[in-house]
C-alpha cells in the first residue's frame, strides 16, 4: 500500500488558506478589538494619546499583514496557473488588493494620522475632532481589507475541497 502523495499546487493552496486567513483574522481583531479600545484615548485632553495608539496599531498591523498578504496571493496564484482554477485565481487577486487599496485608497489619510502622532504642531493643528473622524475614516475603509482577504479564504477553501466550479 503507497501513501498518498500531495503535490506542490496542493500544498501551496493550503499555504494561501492558512496565510489569508491568519490574515483575516488579524485584521479582524484590528476592526473588533484595537479600534474601539483606541477611542478610550478621545477622552484624553488633546489627541496625543490616540495618534499614538493609531501608530502603533498600524505599523504593528503593516508588519503582520504585508508578509501574510503576499505569502497567500503569491501561494494561490501559483495554485491558480498549476490548477487552471479560476477559483483560486481569484482568491489570488483578491488577496493581493488589498495591498493597493492601501497604498491609493488609505495612504493619504494614514500619513495625516501618522505625521500628527510625530509633529507636536501636526497634532495640535488637526485637533481631537479632526482626529477621531479620520481614525473612524480608516477603520471603515479597513473593513473592506477585511473583507477581501476573507472572501479569498473562502474562496481558495471552496476550491481546495474540490467543488466544481460553474
Amino acid at each position: 500500500m503507497s501513501s498518498p502523495t500531495v503535490s506542490a499546487p496542493q500544498i501551496a493552496t493550503a499555504v494561501g488558506i492558512l496565510a489569508s486567513g491568519v490574515c483575516t483574522g488579524h485584521m479582524l481583531s484590528i476592526s473588533l478589538v484595537t479600534v474601539p479600545a483606541m477611542f478610550a484615548g478621545a477622552r484624553a485632553p488633546d489627541n496625543a494619546v490616540i495618534l499614538r495608539a493609531f501608530s502603533i496599531t498600524y505599523n504593528r498591523g503593516r508588519d503582520v499583514a504585508v508578509p501574510l498578504v503576499l505569502t497567500s496571493s503569491g501561494a494561490l496564484a501559483y495554485s491558480a496557473y498549476a490548477a487552471r482554477s479560476s477559483l483560486l485565481g481569484t482568491a489570488a487577486a483578491l488577496c493581493a488588493s488589498v495591498l493597493p487599496w492601501t497604498l491609493l485608497a488609505m495612504k493619504g489619510n494614514i500619513n495625516v494620522l501618522l505625521r500628527a502622532e510625530a509633529n507636536s504642531d501636526e497634532r495640535e493643528k488637526l485637533g481631537m475632532d479632526a482626529t477621531v473622524q479620520r481614525i473612524v475614516f480608516w477603520a471603515k475603509q479597513h473593513w473592506l481589507r477585511v473583507v477581501l482577504e476573507g472572501t479569498a479564504c473562502v474562496l481558495a477553501t471552496y476550491a481546495a475541497l474540490g467543488l466544481k466550479e460553474d
